[in-house]
């Protein structure tokens, strides 16, 4: 499964382990899905890293990164990195920023653009454009059973399934 984050998932994701966008990195680390970027969406990571208000919220997160290239080159080497040049969008946002993060989903075939953005991203209605709790709950739903609980589930389904054609015959 693709996933785009917005920049406000990842950066959230790096402060706010217990929140849904720092389990949905974890959850990335873990391979549950494949990450997919962009090289406008890694120039735009740099960008905010240097906001005053950006670095305090890392700092105070005890978020200690020299340079947020290490962040970025991780992104470079971890995640699917698309190239979004020639994307045409028929749904263009307000902010001009946002509109590369739709080209990359659009670049990857991604499943999902994960974001916290309400005013320019979330309010276009787009069907795949989702917050990161939504994001979290799909994912949730798509998760297999603890291997435990495995062998009874799949005794139901074969129990069911010899259920079936006899039914069938019946009828």
């Amino acid at each position: 499964m693709r996933i785009v984050l917005d920049t406000n998932v990842l950066l959230s994701g790096l402060t706010r382990a217990d929140r849904p966008p720092g389990i949905i990195l974890s959850a990335w680390h873990e391979g549950q899905f494949d990450l997919v970027i962009s090289e406008p969406m890694i120039e735009e990571i740099l960008r905010v890293f240097h906001y005053p208000k950006v670095r305090r919220v890392l700092a105070k997160a005890a978020v200690t990164y020299e340079d947020p290239r290490e962040i970025t080159e991780m992104l470079r080497l971890r995640a699917i990195l698309v190239d979004v040049t020639g994307v045409v969008l028929q749904t263009v946002p307000q902010d001009p920023k946002d509109a590369l993060v739709l080209a990359t989903l659009i670049a990857a075939e991604a499943e999902w653009l994960v974001t916290g953005d309400k005013r320019d991203l979330l309010s276009l209605g787009l069907r795949n454009v989702i917050t990161a709790r939504d994001f979290l709950s799909r994912l949730e739903a798509l998760r297999l059973p603890p291997l435990a609980e495995q062998p009874r589930a799949a005794y139901r389904v074969a129990r069911e399934r010899r259920k079936r054609p006899a039914a069938v015959a019946q009828a």
